[in-house]
């Protein structure tokens, strides 16, 4: 017998398929529908498992978390276009001015006056 070479090799991986990310991609929304219906994660493992798809509960968790903030990270541009537009100038509030100017010693009667000594001229 003789051995198989890299091209025999290389052509046997490239029928394996998918890696586990994207196996656990494609059945993400059976996922999260057995999820909704009250399916323990050990369960939803078990049955990934039994398919082939070999995870550790903390593999499963992370992989749960890093698709969901991926569909998240889809659905942002269109909620912050929606967010920005902007209003029509007749509901813009209008910012005034107060009538009377306040000062700094009026804000600070009574108490000691930190901007005199660091503004002032120091004395070392």
């Amino acid at each position: 017998m003789s051995k198989p070479d890299a091209n025999q090799l290389l052509a046997a991986l490239a029928g394996t398929g998918e890696s586990k990310a994207a196996r656990f991609r494609n059945l993400l929304p059976q996922i999260n529908a057995a999820i909704e219906r009250g399916v323990r994660h050990a369960q939803i493992i078990e049955a990934l498992a039994a398919d082939g798809l070999h995870m550790s509960h903390v593999e499963f968790r992370n992989s749960l978390y890093r698709e969901r903030r991926r569909e998240e990270g889809k659905k942002a541009p269109h909620a912050q276009a929606t967010q920005n537009t902007p209003a029509s100038s007749a509901s813009m509030p209008i910012a005034t001015t107060p009538a009377t100017k306040t000062t700094p010693q009026s804000i600070r009667s009574g108490r000691f006056d930190y901007g005199k000594f660091r503004d002032g001229k120091t004395k070392w």
